[in-house]
């Protein structure tokens, strides 16, 4: 019976759940969805927790009870804390997603916003018109890369509603949250008019 147990906790999904539990596997798998952004910003996530998904399913599958003879070997304990912890990482990594869609949100709202405002007030003197005239010049040499931070932020929120309500419920986009997602492209346009509407004042 001893060797059964250690048979069924040496299986490969059952050691890759008790690493999660420790620390600095926490630390590493969280590092891992961090990094420069590429091609798919949401791919690194996604490789994440549909791995560990994966393993949770198999563990959750897997049989925590052996009759042997008279006596019954139960692992029932020891698989309610595995998936416990896999539960927890998986909610560490989505909030970490959704962290970070909410700054770049946030971020790239307040960049329309505070540009404009700024351009658009008349300077009083000569060196604010010189900085206005420097932003401006520097902010239309940008609106490809502005233009271009849309879309990821989208598609993070996009993937982060998969996991929204249902049987996962892992997380809850709020009300403010989907305002400003909705309201992305039209700030978009506001922007670029207020450019045009400050190349007039500037």
């Amino acid at each position: 019976m001893a060797a059964d147990a250690k048979h069924w906790q040496a299986s490969e999904e059952v050691r890759q759940l008790r690493a999660v539990r420790t620390q600095g596997h926490r630390k590493r798998a969280l590092r891992g969805v961090q990094g420069e952004h590429d091609l798919d910003p949401v791919q690194r996530y996604k490789e994440q927790i549909e791995s560990l998904w994966d393993v949770m399913n198999d563990v959750k599958n897997k049989q925590p009870q052996k009759p042997e003879q008279f006596i019954i070997l139960d692992c029932s304990r020891l698989k309610s804390s595995l998936t416990e912890s896999g539960h927890q990482l998986l909610l560490d990594i989505i909030d970490q997603l959704m962290g970070e869609a909410r700054d770049e949100l946030n971020h790239l709202l307040a960049e329309f916003s505070e540009t404009i405002e700024r351009l658009k007030t008349a300077p009083a003197k000569l060196e604010q018109l010189k900085e206005n005239k420097d932003l401006f010049a520097t902010v239309k040499a940008r609106l490809p890369a502005l233009s271009a931070k849309r879309e990821p932020i989208k598609k993070k929120f996009h993937y982060l509603a998969d996991f929204e309500g249902g049987d996962s419920g892992l997380t809850e986009l709020s009300d403010d949250d989907k305002a400003k997602l909705e309201s992305l492209d039209s700030e978009w346009e506001r922007f670029s008019q207020g450019l045009e509407e400050a190349n007039t004042i500037i």
